[in-house]
């Protein structure tokens, strides 16, 4: 279900997505619960699932021209759309993912929890058990007061 939820672009208020979310979410957490103290995989000794098979990476670039010449299919759509559905099919990997885009800064923590399919206190959780410390900043007295008078005259 994951991978077809992925492909939505729009019609998230509706009853029907939203329960998919949320089940989606619960079984997501259930299922990497177990994982997340781990401070990340070593995907290179991943073991290939049914069905698998292990090509070159030369193999799976001629795959891709092949495509391109003859089905009129863009490169970067394909790496794209195999990357998508294969984060969908590894939700720790896309967890380990968001995590690393938001400790570089490039986004939010609630945008991490987003894409690892977690609600943000449970991302918090998962960095807590990582011993990952998230530092926060609070604005100074002076600027609190400021904007208290601007807001409250």
């Amino acid at each position: 279900m994951a991978p077809i939820y992925g492909w939505c672009t729009e019609g998230f208020d509706t009853a029907d997505l939203q329960e998919a979310r949320a089940l989606l979410d619960e079984l997501s957490w259930r299922g990497s619960r177990a994982l997340v103290s781990r401070p990340f995989l070593d995907y290179a000794q991943e073991e290939p699932k049914g069905g698998d098979v292990i090509m070159e990476a030369s193999l799976l670039d001629d795959m891709i021209d092949a495509l391109t010449a003859e089905g009129g299919i863009d490169a970067k759509t394909v790496q794209t759309e195999a990357l998508r559905l294969y984060l969908n099919t590894h939700p720790i990997m896309k967890l380990d993912g968001a995590i690393s885009l938001w400790r570089q800064g490039r986004i939010s923590l609630a945008k991490a929890a987003e894409i690892a399919g977690l609600t943000v206190p449970e991302l918090k959780e998962v960095l807590a058990v990582r011993g990952m410390i998230r530092e926060t900043e609070g604005k100074s007295r002076t600027e609190m007061d400021a904007k208290l008078h601007e807001t409250l005259p």
